[in-house]
């Protein structure tokens, strides 16, 4: 039990654990803020609509190139103040054939691996 404890610690402290804490800590930011203003009793349908809408838009610019780079810079300076080691490129592994086909190219920097807006931002409404 505590070797398995020692890895979990082990895990938690690489860069990134902290980038998706981080991550998740603002996108539930914005969408704890959005689900207690719906569960207001005075709000109507039409106004709710329009707060989701308005929290998707801006979850949306959270996308955008600059707002990854100013949060990428921020990441980065909150890890260092916390002594967390600089982040790594995942190691390149070998694909196996039956997946070859419609491969993804490989990271060239960190920054682009982690970067998940690229990948799994869906059209939401």
């Amino acid at each position: 039990m505590k070797a398995r404890i020692h890895g979990v610690q082990a895990q938690m402290k690489t860069f990134q654990f902290f980038y998706g804490a981080v991550v998740g800590e603002k996108l539930l930011r914005h969408t704890d803020n959005l689900s207690k203003t719906l569960q207001h009793n005075q709000i109507s349908a039409a106004g709710g609509q329009q707060l989701a809408q308005m929290t998707v838009r801006t979850l949306k610019t959270l996308c955008s190139e600059q707002a990854y780079d100013l949060f990428w810079f921020e990441v980065n300076k909150k890890a260092e103040n916390l002594n967390i080691p600089e982040p790594e490129l995942p190691h390149q592994r070998k694909r196996p054939p039956r997946l070859e086909e419609g491969a993804t190219e490989p990271f060239f920097t960190v920054m682009s691996s982690l970067n998940t807006c690229k990948y799994t931002t869906r059209p939401l409404m």
